[in-house]
């Protein structure tokens, strides 16, 4: 089924990627005035999972539904608010992509335009996280990260105004999205839109269709800028911040996870999900800050790109994908496929609590980190690794 010129745009993320970011951007830019539109007052911009909104437009009170019966109305919902004329065709959601349990997608094409996907580094999202849900420790969240039943607002996640959202693990929310083929989906990182913001905003204007010139995007990204939210949440509050949480908008940069996460906890989240990040260039400086967590890894929050000898990429010239015959630790793949795979067994033998390996696999796993040494210009810590 062809996508819906006339339809609704997903704004789609694993939570603390960005979302509120892009939102508030864009609001700044369909508002087109003179000062920074307000954070608590979005009227082009709606939430796809609201229980207030199911309520309003459905007629059906949403208490007395399960989980699995809100989620198997919603494709119909949604259809229905696009023929009745539901104004903001531009909504927001955390939802992973999935098919509801008769098999139908929670966002069906034939209403849908495109959507834009957010994805930011796990281990960023691993810090904010733990702040925004109130949570002891940041291993909890690694474990949360890595549950591919997890959801928000279910039962568990105590009283709420939206519909159950599904997200499984950051990695299977993140290949849902970008594995999508029925319509559309542009994926933007959290750290080129901190890099570059006027490169990669202007990419979500031309995706959108959107017409306002280069002064406009400007404005609308110095609208929608770190201080300017933050100072606004200080004077009026932010509807969207939990109770439990001080605030919202607590640092709003790139590279956080370097003072906050232990190497254990890095090994754990590269076993996790080492595959996608290294398809969205996030391993690199992972495995480097394993190996030698004590040497500066890049800046802005992730890797330059380049090895010991100077040659790659710019951070700002980093795409969202490695170059085409680049494999997961940078060298030449025959099957990139294989190479993943290898990667994804070896590093299952990190120990949580110390980095270590199990004696079943050793050889391997050596062998992987040897080739990590070797492309990231680190002479080893190898031994104290396998000690």
């Amino acid at each position: 089924m062809s996508p819906n010129r006339h339809g609704f745009v997903w704004l789609a993320s694993y939570p603390k990627s960005g979302n509120t970011w892009l939102r508030l951007f864009l609001e700044n830019l369909l508002a087109d005035g003179d000062r920074p539109c307000d954070i608590n007052h979005l009227p082009h911009i709606g939430h796809a999972p609201t229980l207030e909104g199911f309520a309003l437009h459905a007629g059906i009170d949403p208490t007395l539904l399960s989980h699995d019966e809100m989620d198997r109305l919603r494709p119909g919902f949604y259809a229905y608010l696009l023929d009745h004329g539901y104004p903001r065709r531009l909504l927001k959601t955390h939802d992973a992509y999935r098919l509801t349990s008769t098999g139908e997608p929670l966002f069906p094409p034939g209403i849908t335009r495109g959507a834009i996907y957010l994805i930011r580094n796990p281990l960023d999202v691993c810090v904010s996280y733990r702040h925004h849900k109130g949570l002891d420790s940041y291993d909890q969240v690694v474990a949360l990260m890595a549950n591919r039943d997890y959801a928000l607002c279910d039962a568990d996640d105590g009283p709420s105004t939206q519909m159950r959202q599904k997200l499984s693990s950051w990695s299977g929310h993140v290949e849902s999205w970008t594995g999508v083929r029925d319509f559309p989906v542009l994926t933007l990182r959290y750290e080129d839109l901190a890099a570059d913001p006027m490169r990669h905003f202007s990419r979500a204007v031309a995706f959108l269709g959107l017409d306002h010139d280069a002064d406009a995007i400007r404005r609308a990204i110095d609208f929608s800028a770190f201080d300017e939210l933050r100072k606004q949440e200080q004077a009026a509050g932010f509807g969207e911040k939990p109770n439990h949480t001080a605030r919202f908008f607590r640092a709003g940069k790139t590279g956080d996870w370097r003072d906050q996460l232990t190497p254990a906890q890095v090994a754990r989240i590269v076993a996790d999900h080492g595959a996608t990040m290294a398809r969205f260039g996030y391993l690199e400086e992972a495995m480097a800050f394993i190996l030698n967590p004590t040497e500066p890894q890049g800046t802005k929050g992730y890797s330059t790109g380049r090895d010991k000898r100077g040659h790659g990429r710019t951070s700002n010239e980093q795409q969202a994908y490695p170059e085409p015959d680049t494999g997961v630790f940078g060298v030449i793949a025959a099957d990139k496929d294989a190479e993943i795979a290898a990667f994804s067994e070896a590093v299952q033998g990190v120990s949580h609590d110390q980095l270590a390996v199990r004696a079943q696999g050793t050889g391997r796993m050596f062998r992987q980190f040897e080739i990590a040494d070797q492309y990231l210009g680190h002479q080893p810590s190898i031994k104290k690794i396998l000690a």
